[in-house]
């Protein structure tokens, strides 16, 4: 099962992912076999907040890149799904 999610760091600075990422909570109450047991890959595209943020203006680049890549990979799960087989391991380093 496809999930799509966003972060909320726009810059490349360290931030207590663990404040702002949900990611970790939705992989585990979708995909855990005590919980829903569902085949989950997370599509997380990054620098979200850019386009919103006129001083961030200089990223604009690298976070259309960014979601270019994310709906890319949405569309092959979703064409995977629909051909019903199996999508391939994605990793989701951040």
């Amino acid at each position: 099962m496809p999930s799509a999610t966003t972060t909320s760091s726009a810059v490349d600075e360290p931030i207590d992912r663990a404040l702002h990422d949900h990611v970790p909570t939705l992989e585990a109450l979708l995909g855990r076999e005590d919980m829903l047991g569902l085949d989950v890959t997370t599509v997380i595209p990054e620098l979200t907040m850019v386009p919103h943020a006129p001083a961030l203006a200089a990223l604009l680049p690298r976070h259309e890149a960014s979601m270019a890549g994310a709906h890319h990979r949405a569309r092959e799960l979703a064409a995977t799904i629909a051909g019903g087989t199996t999508a391939p391991a994605i990793s989701t380093a951040r």
